[in-house]
């Protein structure tokens, strides 16, 4: 009997012990820096309408992907900042990926939108979690310069 109940203490150890592990290498690698970082404050004073493709791959790098408008069927870029590693979100439109934001598995999500004939950027909109009340926020630069940020969830 005496035995058995150390094998059971140490087989209970050894699985505490590996989840507390898994934990920790978890939280050891949660976000990776994307390719040119950037805050949502830098966003804000760096990111202008008008801007050109070549302007804004200066400023938040060249690591985008192409999407459509949902609603206007608009050429958008999407950068994904500050990722856990291996974190994926596949879409063609402007989706948001709400659960990988209350998630934390994404910092930031922007979405640039351009003008078809200037090739400048027309308008921009960014999603992030607001550290004060935990919710979504948009982050949105309108065409005419005025921007707004709005809790959306």
């Amino acid at each position: 009997m005496k035995r058995f109940l150390i094998a059971v203490l140490l087989f209970s150890m050894i699985m505490l012990g590996g989840v507390v592990n898994t934990s920790l290498v978890r939280d050891s690698v949660t976000v990776q820096a994307s390719e040119n970082h950037i805050s949502l404050d830098e966003l804000k004073t760096k990111l202008k309408i008008g801007q050109s493709e070549k302007e804004v791959k200066s400023i938040m790098g060249g690591s985008y992907t192409k999407v459509k408008g949902g609603m206007d069927n608009s050429s958008m870029w999407r950068y994904d900042i500050d990722t856990i590693e291996g974190y994926k979100f596949k879409s063609d439109t402007d989706e948001v990926d709400l659960n990988g934001l209350q998630s934390k598995w994404i910092e930031l999500i922007v979405f640039i939108k351009w003008d078809e004939e200037s090739k400048t950027v027309s308008s921009l909109a960014a999603y992030y979690v607001d550290e004060t009340d935990e919710r979504i926020h948009e982050y949105r630069l309108l065409s005419d310069g005025t921007a707004r940020d709005t809790v959306i969830y």
